[in-house]
């Protein structure tokens, strides 16, 4: 038989009914089944797998090896038996909960082949309401590696592999983590990869939900595993980096994913003894490696949670995460996922930023830096309102006004302005006047900008933050607005408004006395 492309490794317990889709799957790839060999391993699974395996074998015996073996109580040992077996030049590992796209293995290897890379992230889509990767299927990506790229941002091993990259440097997944053992193998071959191929443009690897809860990541509790993961990989990066920005990416995603995923566990731990210790290793694993440039592109919230682990607060961190679980019902929201951004119920503006009020800003007893709670990097000014409610009204008064309206969503009180902007690049900017006041803690009412049309030129108008540089969101609807007429001391002035680029702009002038005949103005 001839060298396969791909070994196509399927660790499997308990896995019926999803395993025959994801066998099917394999089997049905448009590169071949001459290309392809399939070994999967019944890791002494108690329901119908071990048969429907057999079966599969039996009607393709050229494609289908399946080995039986006792229960190992994890997929690592199972994989690691199925990549001691293959030939491939290739070798994918996939769940038998999941499955493929009919033609990801031909455009996985094809775009191996064709750029020399080593790994090929194939696209995910999350099935069942699972949430997959997406950070970096942005866009293909033929030839990159994990330093200028999100590659690193996806450590599952469902990728293409080439075998001789893996047994180069004798990579396997350990068989004595519980959770987080493909990021031992997938990690280091990433770093390790000549070059890492992204394929953006096609559904490669279908990640699914089990109805039964039975996936592993779910079935895995408790916090000393998700500490675990992190006191393995930071040092493993550690020591394949060297010191710098291209290790401090690397640290980012374990302190964005590892770190926080491990602390949320802590506060679900009933003996504080017990949570006591493994917040010891946390700090131990943060503050032996110097992560401190790791954190400048996370969010705020993460950033702090990893200043109080460095320091070693205990109490404190589980203070934060009492205020992540409790603060975002303020604003009618939800705790944020682990490492995501949050929006706190309070902020402040100060020398143009923006400032979270989470716990312990400016508390002088810990003194922990304001560069810690700067979000200004993670909202925008439609963070405050809605920009889609941005109108622009007449107002016919004494001098001419023109009104913007909008509506404020439920988010932390901050003051917002109206920002006129002419031709000629003259800027004004005019106070928003809230229509229902709104309290400390955040509330969604309307909000109006008042802007005396007495100055000539063409205007567009926009909305931002008072007292920051952020850009501002365009006023891009004007609905049914006539001309506005007036008279401004014994002037005859008027305002007219022009879109442009599907954006309206106000003309304001005076009338000139040739135009009013001629337009037959009446004033």
């Amino acid at each position: 038989m001839a060298t396969p492309d791909v070994s196509v490794i399927i660790g499997a317990y308990n896995a019926m009914p999803y395993l025959t889709r994801s066998v099917q799957s394999v089997l049905d790839q448009t590169i071949g089944s001459d290309r392809i060999e399939l070994i999967a391993v019944n890791d002494g699974s108690t329901d119908d797998t071990g048969d429907e395996l057999d079966r599969f074998a039996k009607a393709h015996p050229s494609t289908v090896r399946v080995i039986h073996q006792e229960n190992s109580g994890g997929p690592a040992k199972p994989r690691n038996v199925g990549l001691s077996l293959a030939t491939g030049r290739y070798v994918f590992f996939l769940d038998a909960d999941d499955y493929l796209g009919p033609e990801a293995l031909d455009r996985m290897v094809t775009m191996a082949d064709e750029n020399n890379t080593d790994v090929v992230l194939g696209k995910m889509v999350g099935v069942g309401g699972r949430g997959a990767p997406k950070s970096m299927f942005r866009q293909d990506q033929p030839k990159t590696d994990v330093f200028s790229s999100r590659a690193y941002w996806t450590l599952n091993p469902m990728k293409l592999f080439r075998r001789e990259l893996i047994e180069q440097h004798n990579l396997r997944f350990p068989t004595d983590m519980k959770t987080g053992e493909d990021q031992l193998l997938v990690g280091p071959a990433m770093i390790h990869a000549a070059g890492i191929s992204i394929l953006s443009s096609y559904d490669c690897v279908y990640w699914v939900t089990r109805d039964d809860g039975g996936n592993t990541t779910v079935v895995t509790g408790g916090a000393a595993p998700r500490v675990i993961i992190l006191s393995r990989m930071l040092p493993l990066a550690g020591e394949l980096v060297k010191e710098g920005s291209r290790r401090d990416h690397l640290f980012a995603r374990h302190i964005q994913f590892e770190l926080t995923r491990a602390l949320g566990w802590l506060l679900r731990e009933p003996n504080e003894g017990v949570s006591r210790a493994l917040f010891d290793e946390l700090h131990a694993v943060i503050s032996q490696w110097d992560t401190a440039g790791a954190v400048c592109s996370l969010s705020a919230i993460v950033r702090l949670q990893h200043h109080l682990v460095r320091e070693g607060r205990f109490e404190e961190s589980l203070a934060v995460l009492r205020y992540m679980e409790e603060d975002p019902g303020k604003l009618g929201g939800k705790r944020p996922g682990s490492g995501m951004k949050m929006l706190p119920s309070e902020v402040s503006v100060r020398q143009g930023k923006i400032f979270a009020h989470y716990p312990f800003f400016r508390d002088a007893s810990l003194g922990i830096p304001d560069d810690v709670y700067d979000i200004t990097r993670e909202v925008t000014a439609g963070t405050w309102f809605d920009a889609e409610s941005l109108t622009i009204e007449w107002c016919l008064d004494e001098r001419g006004t023109l009104l913007v309206r909008g509506k404020r969503k439920k988010a932390p009180y901050v003051d917002l302005e109206l920002v006129a902007e002419s031709d000629d690049g003259v800027e004004i900017a005019v106070p928003i006047e809230d229509v229902a006041t709104p309290g400390r803690e955040g509330t969604s009412s309307s909000f109006v900008g008042r802007f005396p049309l007495s100055r000539s030129g063409v205007w567009s108008f926009s909305i931002r933050i008072a007292g920051t540089g952020m850009k501002s969101v365009p006023v891009k609807r004007a609905p049914g607005s006539e001309p506005l007429k007036w008279w401004h001391y014994g002037v005859p002035r008027y305002a007219v408004i022009q879109h442009r680029n599907g954006k309206p702009r106000v003309r304001v002038d005076r009338v000139r006395p040739l135009q009013g005949v001629r337009r037959r103005l009446s004033l």
